[in-house]
């Protein structure tokens, strides 16, 4: 996942807010548009696009995706995480992963290798952006509209996409664990609800930092964020 932590806001003469990325340059914007929008182009080819009407999923336009790859990567295609997750969408290949999820449940077969690739040939690394984006969407979807339904969470319409967001990140089994125990109906009120489990559980963590040297040694501190 990207380092959103050095992405900063500015308020122009004109009162627009513009979000500045550091490194994003107008070459790498334009070819993660045109990975999302090849992607799209051949979702929405007919009979795809009936294929998973008829699951429950409707496509979004490329900026509602594009967001997304812009979060999970800063559009870095060549981007491999410290847990292995790879290029735009940073999707996990291996068993039980995103990519092998997506393959199951769509009938897809992607290779690992034709979703990612950092070597020299343009042409081939556009193919496996443009992979890792159809993969990418399909993901997302099966994040904000099949998960909630195979685990028959009651998540309202609108905390969909932020629940999606969850799920993206920690997997559905997770997730759908700490939704079922605290049993929210909003996802305002899960986040609250969580917020409070970890106050409450790590009070010392939270109120008495650590040195650097003691971090190093104590594995709580050994958190993946990527």
């Amino acid at each position: 996942m990207a380092d959103v932590s050095t992405w900063r806001v500015e308020r122009g003469r004109d009162g627009m807010l513009t979000l500045h990325i550091p490194g994003m340059t107008t070459e790498r914007l334009t070819a993660g548009r045109k990975a999302v929008n090849d992607a799209l182009r051949i979702l929405n080819v007919p009979k795809n696009k009936d294929s998973l009407k008829m699951r429950g999923i409707e496509l979004k336009d490329q900026n509602y995706y594009l967001a997304i790859a812009i979060k999970e990567s800063s559009l870095k295609s060549e981007l491999v995480s410290g847990s292995n997750a790879k290029g735009l969408f940073q999707m996990k290949t291996g068993p039980g992963r995103a990519l092998d999820d997506v393959n199951k449940r769509f009938g897809t077969n992607f290779k690992d290798s034709e979703v990612f690739y950092n070597g020299p040939d343009k042409n081939k690394k556009e193919e496996t952006a443009k992979n890792n984006s159809m993969v990418g969407i399909l993901y997302w979807h099966l994040c904000r509209d099949i998960y909630r339904e195979s685990f028959n969470l009651k998540i309202p319409e609108a905390d969909r996409d932020k629940a999606a967001a969850f799920f993206y990140k920690i997997g559905p089994g997770d997730f759908a664990n700490l939704w079922e125990t605290l049993n929210p109906k909003s996802f305002e009120e899960f986040s609250t609800k969580l917020s409070e489990i970890l106050i409450k559980e790590f009070p010392k963590r939270l109120t008495q930092p650590k040195t650097k040297k003691e971090q190093l040694k104590d594995p709580t501190y050994n958190i993946d964020y990527t």
